[in-house]
């Protein structure tokens, strides 16, 4: 017995030996070392014979199965042949009943987490790209799922339709991760860009899309026509540029979210783009529009009957107005744009810190606790700044006017 145990592997060997090939632990239970295109991959492979045939079986990666778990496995296989059963028939018995199909795992997949995404419209939205665009895999078990076959739907569109055939695979990939964790799969991702696809498939350089955006110059312009039209998307869209938000975070903001007495606004971290919570203080003239709008609904701030205001809304609008355009790109410009607006005003007109600046647009998050960070004196300068972004919109400030920073401290 001695002897057996000092020939068993350690934890320590199996997690760094690069050396191919079988290396025996014991009762039949191997690491199996294997090099290819990607490099060294190891899994733990069970060898037992039954009616004097030698059989072999997989019990998953070394990354997913640890060398104790590997031996219980080869310990309740090896308790099956004392049944006179054949651990290999039994495990394929049971796949062949419980693994999903692609379409299956898709569906409960955006069942286990669409409560989790911002925007209402996501669900929608992964289940018709992976239904339409990743039909071709939708019959077949995930286990089955290969590269060759993820490259069969990718390729048609990789470059007729880049930014559907990119998030394709981004969503595949998730899919059949996601089928991993639940037992249906093994060994690795066949829609993994890393080490993979990025040899078949061209990489095209993620450039950052510019919004087109309002001169900051414009906004006394803009606002007073804004205004003018007294509705109720015409009132989000100046909450929006009042306080340097998204549109998803302004049309689904709730009232259980805003702090009349403390003049400040808490997005959850599960609205955020960054999954932050973010704090955002409140100027006179925003904390007016919150007022104005109070009895027109329970929840939603700016609702659309029992629901949130369609994000179609402040959009509309804005393409009804002016015409105003992007000084650079002479693009008609977007809600999105009036980010873009604060942050150019910030940087020409004030002479406040960046890390102010970025996380007035929740760029960047701060190290203290959200409460600790509440009563600092970088909140208390953010609170500055958007008054003063707000005297700017209320045409208190002339547009030549620098604001000097001068820190709370």
């Amino acid at each position: 017995m001695a002897n057996r145990a000092y020939k068993q592997l350690k934890a320590k060997f199996v997690e760094s030996t690069k050396v191919v090939g079988n290396h025996l632990d014991g009762d039949g239970l191997y690491l199996q070392v294997t090099e290819g295109a990607r490099g060294i991959n190891k899994s733990w492979l069970f060898k037992y014979q039954l009616y004097k045939k030698i059989r072999e079986m997989g019990l998953g990666s070394f990354r997913d199965v640890s060398l104790l778990e590997a031996r219980q496995k080869c310990q309740d296989a090896r308790k099956l042949i004392l049944q006179g059963l054949d651990p290999l028939n039994e495990k394929n018995a049971k796949r062949a009943i419980v693994i999903p199909t692609f379409a299956e795992c898709c569906d409960t997949y955006i069942t286990a987490h669409q409560s989790s995404w911002k925007n209402p419209k996501s669900e929608a939205q992964w289940r018709s790209t992976l239904t339409n665009d990743g039909e071709k895999l939708s019959h077949h078990r995930v286990n089955l799922i290969t590269t060759p076959m993820v490259l069969q739907v990718l390729k048609p569109i990789w470059e007729t339709k880049s930014v559907t055939a990119h998030r394709l695979r981004g969503r595949i990939e998730k899919v059949l991760d996601y089928a991993k964790s639940l037992g249906y799969r093994d060994g690795d991702n066949p829609a993994e860009w890393k080490g993979n696809l990025e040899f078949s498939l061209s990489q095209k350089p993620q450039t950052k899309i510019h919004q087109p955006s309002l001169d900051w110059h414009e906004l006394t312009q803009f606002i007073p026509e804004l205004r003018a039209k007294d509705c109720l998307s015409a009132y989000a869209l100046e909450f929006l540029i009042l306080t340097a938000t998204r549109t998803s975070e302004v049309i689904n903001a709730e009232w259980s979210e805003i702090d009349l007495k403390e003049a400040r606004w808490t997005i959850p971290a599960a609205r955020m783009k960054a999954n932050k919570e973010h704090v955002i203080p409140l100027s006179t003239s925003a904390l007016n529009i919150v007022k104005k709008v109070k009895d027109l609904n329970d929840q939603w701030i700016f609702p659309n009957d029992k629901k949130p205001l369609s994000n179609m809304a402040m959009l509309e609008l804005v393409r009804g107005m002016g015409p105003y355009k992007d000084k650079d790109s002479k693009k008609p410009i977007v809600v999105h744009g009036f980010r873009s607006t604060f942050r150019n005003w910030a940087s020409e007109a004030t002479n406040y810190p960046k890390e102010i600046i970025e996380r007035a647009l929740a760029h960047g998050n701060p190290d203290k606790t959200e409460a600790a960070y509440l009563r600092s004196d970088q909140y208390k300068n953010r609170v500055k700044l958007m008054n003063a972004y707000a005297r700017l919109i209320e045409g208190k400030i002339t547009n030549d006017k620098i604001i000097q920073f001068r820190s709370a401290a």
